[in-house]
């Protein structure tokens, strides 16, 4: 393991922050649980570096084996379904640029379902993804950098950028967001999901690991501060989740 001290990723390691007590969600033994008083996202400290690029677990099934084949790490069949929502989120892409396709970097592409979908619809798909494991998957189906958003040094500008549930997941989430917006082409649309923790119903999110809980509040003023406009903006009460679609300006 190699723990190092973690801080607010926007706002800097002299930014102000208070430990929260009781943690509200995921609490996790050895880690304390920190708002920026400056931004007001929440996060933990210390981060496992050595984990992020660690590959992930083989077993009996392998959880990976089973995403690629169902949709699902636990082998729940749902690709089809899958499928037809990455679809919606790249129709809904095009729309908002006229009808128009080019290139697509899906930042976080685990086993590359949405990867695939993109290419099938004429898109000049690229995928991004840390998991050594989830890698594997993901070539199977389309064009993958292994590593981060930042370590990435193929072809760009983008047209469109997919960022779905990562977010919450990154160490550096205010770095990428900057990062993604230097890879985004003049117009280029960003498609961003995530849970939000002052959603109600966002206990259900309780020991998933994240690194970051973001308030809606924090999240669309990071996103504007980026150079992202923010065209549309929807909330899922049902599974405490907010989506964002946004134009690089």
């Amino acid at each position: 393991m190699s723990l190092v001290e973690q801080y607010c990723d926007h706002c800097g390691p002299s930014a102000e922050r208070e430990l929260l007590i009781p943690q509200r969600l995921a609490p996790r033994e050895g880690y304390d649980y920190y708002r920026c008083v400056g931004c007001d996202v929440r996060y933990y400290s210390p981060r496992d570096d050595g984990a992020y690029l660690a590959p992930g677990p083989r077993g009996d099934p392998d959880p990976y084996e089973l995403a690629y084949r169902t949709g699902n790490r636990d082998g729940r069949e749902n690709l089809a379904m899958l499928r037809k929502i990455y679809g919606s989120w790249i129709a809904r892409i095009e729309q908002m640029r006229g009808g128009a396709r080019g290139r697509l970097l899906d930042a976080g592409c685990f086993v590359g379902h949405c990867l695939s979908v993109a290419t099938e619809m004429g898109w000049d798909a690229v995928g991004v993804e840390p998991d050594t494991r989830a890698v594997e998957y993901a070539r199977l189906q389309g064009d993958v950098h292994h590593g981060t958003i930042q370590s990435y040094d193929g072809g760009m500008p983008f047209d469109a950028i997919i960022w779905n549930d990562v977010v919450e997941h990154t160490y550096t989430p205010w770095q990428d967001l900057l990062a993604l917006r230097r890879m985004a082409a003049p117009g280029c649309i960003l498609y961003l999901k995530t849970f939000c923790e002052d959603l109600p119903g966002s206990e259900m999110y309780v020991g998933i690991g994240h690194a970051w809980h973001l308030p809606r509040a924090t999240l669309t003023a990071w996103v504007r501060e980026a150079g992202w406009d923010i065209e549309v903006l929807s909330i899922s009460e049902t599974w405490a989740q907010m989506t964002i679609f946004a134009r690089a300006v």
